[in-house]
């Protein structure tokens, strides 16, 4: 942009203010010369007169110097130059799918290609609970025995948790996400549900040339994630969110510069996803980053704003207070599965629709009792799938403790929970991987699975306390007393399966 820059501007009114205060002192020493001399006292006077034009002066140029707001044209080039960039970091799926007939692989499946949006439940009742259980009570013969009750809830509560489900149907997630009425959204949902995989699709269809047909009331806004694992890190977490997404732009192109970004929050053309509230193990930093959010809201009125978290974990009442809808992100459907499969086989066997159709329904019935997330959908074509071959068991132990990529590692550890009775040494690898991987979060994710994977394994219960009390790292610590919780509160629940 023309102009003096920022830099050169703040050197020249330093030096205008030290010009103006060395002339101001010189001319009172010389009036306490002869201060009964009235035109000394004169001189004095046209003097300062003189200091303060100068200084007005400068102020002038700071503030008539300053860049102007970037034009449409410009913004829309930058906001073309993000969508590049969203495209390249979310669009593939994060796996690659295994072609069944030639028993080889093909190249990464994009989300676009293959996403189902969920359906959602209005205003979750404020009672944590484990799936298993918040399944049985949505059941027409929901009843628990009083001795089944989990620790802390007594029949009365338990019903009024089962006629909330029961009373609030589900509805479609990407029509409550463009609904005009409901710009402050929280979505909450079990681990695997689709929360982060909804943000992505989120931020690829709006980037989009051509804008998905469900979300066309949000044409035109430009949507930016912020992962708030990252952004609380302590390197950051001082820091306001606007600096944080000016970060993301200059060093990984993943948001718009801060003179694209200011116009657009201030206009109301952004849609902000502030994605994984439950990854903040530290309540303290969790309540600050809650208020900051809300904060947030209150400065950008017209914005629409989306919270992801877990259930367990989550308090209400400070988003609550800044007027967010919540809803809980519900399982899919078998219709919806069917989708999935669909398309998912559609990409994987292009040419070959009988072969297709053929996978299309045994994944139906591999796949039908378990946790039909999204995300959680892909990475079972895999481990739900062939759990049973043995290039599969060693791809997914040798992904988790040889792949180069984090990434990797941490979606072979998701499939490994899944592996079950058909890898019996899984469970003691992934204690191996939390114990000593090289990566902070590779470790996180393996305390996670455990407690999900093997909640009822002494081998696992004990490893989770050890880890809770000695790990080094804090984060790692946190995580696993956290597990270590959970693990005991999934144990607990009549007819779990480990």
């Amino acid at each position: 942009m023309g102009g003096v820059s920022g830099a050169a501007r703040a050197a020249v009114a330093v030096v205008a203010w030290l010009c103006a205060l060395g002339v101001l002192a010189l001319v009172l020493v010389a009036a306490l010369v002869d201060l009964g001399t009235a035109e000394r006292l004169a001189s004095v006077a046209g003097a300062a007169t003189g200091l303060v034009g100068l200084v007005l002066a400068v102020n002038d140029l700071r503030s008539s110097d300053t860049e102007p707001p970037p034009d449409d044209a410009l913004i829309a080039q930058e906001v073309a130059a993000y969508a590049e960039q969203v495209l390249q970091s979310h669009g593939p799926l994060g796996l690659k799918a295994p072609d069944p007939s030639q028993n080889g692989e093909h190249s990464e499946v994009e989300l676009l290609a293959v996403f189902v949006p969920p359906r959602l439940r209005a205003d979750p009742p404020p009672v944590e609970l484990p799936r298993e259980l918040r399944k049985r009570l949505e059941s027409r013969s929901g009843m628990l025995p009083p001795g089944e009750f989990p620790p802390g809830l007594d029949e009365e509560s338990l019903e009024q948790v089962r006629r909330a489900y029961r009373e609030r149907r589900p509805v479609e997630s990407l029509e409550v996400l463009t609904d005009p009425q409901q710009s402050r959204v929280v979505l909450l949902g079990d681990p695997g549900a689709g929360k982060s995989t909804l943000a992505r699709y989120l931020a690829l269809a709006l980037t989009s040339e051509a804008v998905p047909e469900p979300l066309a009331g949000l044409a035109g806004r430009v949507p930016v994630i912020v992962e708030l694992r990252r952004y609380a890190d302590e390197r950051r977490r001082d820091r306001s969110f606007e600096d944080y997404l000016d970060e993301l732009s200059t060093l990984e192109r993943m948001s718009v510069p801060r003179g694209v970004q200011d116009v657009l929050l201030r206009e109301g053309r952004a849609i902000v996803v502030f994605d994984g509230l439950d990854e903040l193990f530290d309540p303290r930093v969790r309540a600050e980053t809650e208020r900051r959010i809300a904060a947030f809201a209150g400065r950008y009125p017209d914005v629409r704003i989306v919270v992801t978290s877990r259930v367990i974990g989550y308090r209400r009442p400070v988003l609550d207070k800044a007027g967010f809808r919540h809803y809980m992100i519900q399982d899919l459907t078998m219709s919806q599965i069917e989708e999935f499969a669909e398309r998912w086989y559609t990409v994987v066997c292009p040419g070959e629709p009988e072969l297709a159709a053929r996978l299309h329904l045994l994944l139906e019935r591999a796949v039908a009792d378990a946790h039909p997330g999204p995300r959680w959908l892909a990475t079972q074509l895999l481990a739900r799938y062939w759990p049973e071959r043995e290039d599969v068991r060693l791809l997914t132990l040798d992904r988790m403790t040889a792949d180069p990529s984090s990434t990797n590692r941490r979606n072979a550890l998701n499939w490994a929970a899944w592996l079950g009775e058909a890898a019996p040494d899984t469970q003691e690898t992934v204690r191996s991987v939390a114990l000593a991987d090289a990566s902070p979060r590779v470790r996180i994710t393996a305390l996670r699975v455990l407690a999900f994977g093997w909640p009822r394994s002494p081998a696992t219960t004990g490893f989770l306390r050890e880890r809770a009390e000695r790990d080094e790292d804090e984060r790692a610590r946190a995580v696993a007393s956290w597990a270590l919780t959970t693990a005991d509160a999934y144990a607990a629940l009549p007819d779990h399966a480990s």
